[in-house]
Parts: structure tokens; C-alpha cells; sequence
């Protein structure tokens, strides 16, 4: 038994070293990332990127545009029109997912803050971030959900901590609901 002991070790190191190498060598930022935008609350007629227009320090104005700017700089912003054709261009594998704010998404994001667990139905739903993911490539929608869900997270805490001076723990979770969609390709 004692002369095997070498070969045992050998024997159980190689599939672990394996496993190891492989996930080093395929884990890692993901880039050209395509997203369809549909920002309504923001004008995007010409569905080209616009500069956000918002007040510094703690105001709650223009939400939704100050969140897209946290968005990873490896996710390529693609703006359209409205759900129906972002969803489209999901389903078509032109982008990896889409995401929608409505128009009155800072009120009732807001609103949502304020009344925590009273808000109704309508409040809720205007002031969540829609977002449709292509389940095609898993690794892509789980690095796409981690990004938004960090952003989102770090967007909050700029606002509400830094620049609001407030504690982050009397807001309620994050408006994010995500969708998996199936592409037709």
C-alpha cells in the first residue's frame, strides 16, 4: 500500500488539476455584449444614446437614465423604440437581452421606497426594470444578470448612501425582474 501512494495521489490530482485549468481558461469578462434598451421614461426618439440630464447629489429625478449609466462598459446599449421590438430582436438573437423602464419609473421606484410593503400593484409594476434574457448561451445570461444585478446594486448605493446620506437598509429589494426567452433562430 505504501508503494501506490504516489500513484494514488496522481491518480486523484490529474481530474482536479483538469477541472481547475478548464475553468481558468474559460472564465473571464464577457464583451460586445448587446442589449436592446427600451427607456421610455427618457426620450429616445432617434434610438441613439443621449447624455443624461440629471441633478447632482440626492435627487430623485431622471432614475432610469442614471441607472443605464452604471451599466458595464462591456454591455453595447442598443436603444429601440418599445418592448415589443426589443423582444424581437431577443427572440431573433440580434441582442442577449432587453430591458425596459416605464415613464413614470423614478416616481414610482420612489413611491416603491416610501410606502415599502403598502405600495399597490401598479406602483410596483411601473417601477420595476423589466428585463428579458436569451437563455441560448447560459454563461451569457448569467453574466448579464450578474451585471445588471451589480449595477443596479452599486447605482443604489451611490444614490442612497453616498449621495443621499441615508441607511440602505429601510429600502426595500431591488426592482429588477428578469424573463427568459427563447430565440426562434
Amino acid at each position: 500500500m505504501q508503494r501506490n501512494i504516489g500513484i494514488v495521489l496522481f491518480i486523484f490530482a490529474i481530474p482536479i488539476m483538469q477541472v481547475i485549468l478548464s475553468c481558468m481558461a474559460s472564465v473571464g469578462d464577457l464583451t460586445g455584449l448587446k442589449i436592446a434598451i427600451v427607456n421610455y421614461e427618457a426620450n429616445y426618439t432617434n434610438t441613439s444614446y443621449q447624455a443624461c440630464q440629471h441633478p447632482p447629489l440626492c435627487r430623485f429625478y431622471n432614475l432610469s437614465c442614471r441607472y443605464l449609466e452604471y451599466l458595464n462598459d462591456a454591455i453595447q446599449k442598443l436603444y429601440y423604440p418599445d418592448p415589443k421590438s426589443a423582444i424581437e430582436a431577443v427572440k431573433n438573437s440580434d441582442v442577449h437581452g432587453a430591458l425596459y423602464m416605464s415613464d413614470n419609473f423614478t416616481d414610482a421606484l420612489v413611491a416603491r421606497w416610501a410606502l415599502k410593503s403598502d405600495v399597490d400593484e401598479e406602483t410596483l409594476d411601473q417601477s420595476e426594470v423589466k428585463i428579458w434574457l436569451d437563455t441560448a448561451d447560459q454563461q451569457i445570461k448569467i453574466t448579464l444578470q450578474q451585471d445588471l444585478e451589480g449595477s443596479y446594486e452599486a447605482f443604489f448605493q451611490d444614490l442612497i448612501v453616498k449621495d443621499c446620506k441615508s441607511d440602505s437598509e429601510r429600502f426595500p429589494g431591488n426592482p429588477l425582474s428578469f424573463k427568459e426567452l427563447f430565440n426562434t433562430q
